[in-house]
């Protein structure tokens, strides 16, 4: 690293890389935590109508709409592990680069 201007850059790419990372993991969060209330209010419905345990918990888990859900999910998993890909290869770049600093700061205490 030979300027500040490099290491603002870096430290911008690290909070935009770390952002987008956390914001994905929230997603499917809340897509996980929407689906679960979905199913209960569901359940709970179908229990409302006189339908078993074992039948309500059923329909409830397999409606339409808890269905459309699992899709959203999936999706956000995989922005979420695409997400986390470039976390870690940023995280990676940096310890790269620590590491040649510190190495190239080593060769010029030697006079290598």
């Amino acid at each position: 690293m030979n300027s500040i201007e490099e290491i603002q850059k870096i430290k911008s790419t690290t909070e935009s890389v770390n952002r987008e990372a956390r914001l994905a993991k929230a997603v499917v969060e809340s897509l996980i935590d929407e689906r679960k209330e979905l199913i209960e209010i569901k359940y709970g419905a179908l229990r409302d109508t006189g339908m078993t345990q074992a039948d309500a918990k059923s329909k409830a888990t397999y409606n339409e709409e808890v269905i459309k859900l699992r899709v959203k999910i999936t999706d956000a998993r995989n922005k979420l592990a695409q997400e986390w890909a470039k976390l870690m290869a940023h995280e990676d770049y940096v310890r790269l680069l620590i590491s040649y600093n510190s190495t190239k700061r080593e060769e010029l205490k030697l006079g290598i």
